[in-house]
């Protein structure tokens, strides 16, 4: 039994780069940035002080200074997963912390998530869609519309819900 040819071997000089589509590069581009940012992430474990109890002020001061040049160093954005991932924490740690804590840890990580919040800040032109977002499931922030209505001769119900129904407020 005899298999069919599959086609026309190529020699080396024909293979190569010049065969892959703009399609199928853009979506290993992609790939290749996840899977660099993901190295870097995994890299951290690494690099960072294993954590073997309490820390003194002077050694988790230290650990958030490690963590703010090591994502300067290897250029990676910073976020409060990403510190959470660094301490080694869950988020409901890092909110007591930021809430509840009556040690210097509030106060220290009260200064971190500043600093995270400032980045966004920073880069809200650049990335305005990524960093809105940030700050509203990172830090609090909401988006709300006030509407002052104003009447002279009484209140008309049905301008005022034509108003709110016009601007999209109705409460579904």
């Amino acid at each position: 039994m005899s298999r069919k040819p599959k086609g026309i071997h190529t020699s080396p000089d024909k293979a190569g780069e010049q065969n892959i589509t703009p399609e199928i590069k853009e979506k290993f581009k992609a790939t290749s940035e996840m899977t660099e940012s993901l190295r870097k992430v995994l890299n951290m474990e690494r690099i960072r002080q294993p954590y073997k109890g309490q820390w003194t002020e002077e050694e988790f001061q230290k650990s958030l200074d490690d963590f703010f040049e090591y994502c300067s160093t290897n250029d990676m954005e910073i976020a409060k997963p990403l510190l959470q991932i660094w301490l080694r924490v869950d988020r409901q740690k890092l909110h007591e912390w930021e809430k509840n804590d009556t040690s210097f840890k509030h106060d220290l990580i009260k200064d971190a998530l500043a600093r995270i919040e400032y980045g966004c800040y920073q880069t809200l032109n650049s990335k305005p869609l990524p960093n809105m977002f940030k700050l509203k499931t990172s830090f609090g922030y909401v988006e709300s519309t006030k509407v002052e209505v104003i009447t002279g001769d009484g209140v008309d119900v049905d301008a005022i819900n034509d108003l709110v129904n016009r601007l999209g407020l109705a409460k579904e």
